[in-house]
């Protein structure tokens, strides 16, 4: 069941609103996302991460997730793309988050597509803010 309630949120995100350098966008049934598979703020720092993302933030009650940004460094469209290549990440490996979940544990599984998604977006850590220093 989590399965298939995290892709379909993860799949039908929307733009509610923007302007440059800041970007509100609408994940539907986010509400329906279990207290056990909802990331702490920590784990969502892997976000803000991204050069060029200053804060992200994130409503289970509105399903929104604000992201503000430098629209010098990174566009809209880089930001969608990333959301969507997340997304595509997850359908892939919808099945091994799957078999997780039912024959570990949810946590198991949950710590497994954060990792998963930290692993796509910096490979060898080399775009991470905290290694451009």
């Amino acid at each position: 069941m989590i399965d298939s309630v995290l892709f379909n949120i993860l799949l039908r995100f929307r733009i509610v609103h923007s302007i440059p350098g800041r970007l509100r966008i609408h994940i539907p049934q986010s509400s329906k996302i279990p207290a056990e598979w909802k990331p702490s703020e920590a784990e969502l720092d892997f976000f803000r991460q991204i050069h060029g993302i200053h804060d992200v933030s994130f409503s289970y009650i509105t399903g929104n997730a604000l992201i503000q940004y430098d629209p010098s460094i990174i566009t809209e469209e880089d930001i969608l793309s990333t959301f969507k290549s997340i997304s595509k990440l997850l359908m892939k490996h919808r099945q091994e988050i799957k078999k997780l979940s039912m024959q570990e544990s949810p946590e198991t599984a949950r710590l497994y597509l954060i990792r998963l998604v930290q692993n796509h977006l910096w490979p060898e850590s080399s775009s991470r803010k905290d290694d451009l220093s």
